[in-house]
């Protein structure tokens, strides 16, 4: 699986976003709408609202990140990462 690394995250397409910074989150899946997002828990972003595009993952929810990825297998063009 191709991995891309950025300075601007929003301009890279990819199905998965890996970012702990909610304001790059959010304009990331403003330009990339079908994309999840997979925020690292931290104390900055305690305020993020899970869903279907947004995991927030504290290693403690892996079943979800899990089968989130699963849906996400086959379609792979690309992950970024900040």
């Amino acid at each position: 699986m191709p991995v891309i690394v950025t300075d601007d995250k929003a301009r890279v397409h990819g199905d998965v976003l890996v970012d702990d910074w909610l304001p790059y989150v959010a304009r990331w899946q403003a330009h990339w709408p079908d994309g999840l997002a997979i925020v690292p828990a931290q104390p900055w972003n305690m305020d993020a609202t899970p869903g279907p595009r947004l995991i927030r993952y504290d290693g403690n929810d892996r079943q979800i990140l899990s089968a989130a990825l699963r849906r996400c297998r086959g379609k792979w063009r690309g992950v970024a990462i900040w």
